[in-house]
């Protein structure tokens, strides 16, 4: 399995997420590192939200293609 840390940063004032929301974006983005990170251990999925919506993942499998790194 892979150990998941999940951060989330919600500005002030910013308009609330249906946890659901949160939970099938989280859940497709998990399924990438499976899919794409091969050998992954760890898995960070950070979701901000503000003016718009930024996701980052980050995990310790391989990349797609060597020495290239995608956030």
């Amino acid at each position: 399995g892979v150990a998941l840390e999940l951060a989330l940063d919600g500005a002030a004032g910013a308009r609330p997420v249906p946890a659901e929301l949160v939970g099938d974006v989280v859940r497709e983005l998990l399924g990438n590192v499976l899919k794409h990170a091969a050998g992954a251990t760890r898995a960070r999925v950070e979701l901000a939200l503000g003016r718009g919506l930024v996701l980052r993942v980050l995990d310790d499998g391989c990349d797609l293609v060597a020495g290239w790194r995608y956030d």
